[in-house]
């Protein structure tokens, strides 16, 4: 069975932020056009969850899919900016053999 590549979109709408945008509306400087895409792996990304911290950057955690290892927890780190923060795990991505 050959898997397809599914990218994991994230967009964000964080009501408590002073940047919060009207309800309903992108924020278009976040991620780009107001949306983060990060794969994880070749095989099938699924995102489960998203904690927004207090400094406004953002975890994210979901199951993963490799050929070499089967499926996997992963957790990325995003910045407020959308950005992958590259401090967090290796390349902003946490991922662990289940």
């Amino acid at each position: 069975m050959k898997f397809k590549k599914i990218y994991l979109i994230f967009s964000l709408f964080i009501a408590c932020s002073s940047n919060a945008q009207i309800a309903g509306t992108l924020d278009l400087s976040f991620g780009t056009g107001g949306e983060v895409i990060k794969s994880i792996n070749t095989g099938l990304d699924v995102g489960y969850g998203v904690k927004v911290l207090s400094n406004g950057s953002y975890l994210t955690a979901g199951t993963t899919y490799s050929s070499s290892t089967g499926n996997d927890f992963f957790c990325t780190k995003f910045l407020s900016n959308g950005m992958v923060d590259v401090a967090f795990g290796i390349n902003g991505i946490f991922k662990n053999d289940i």
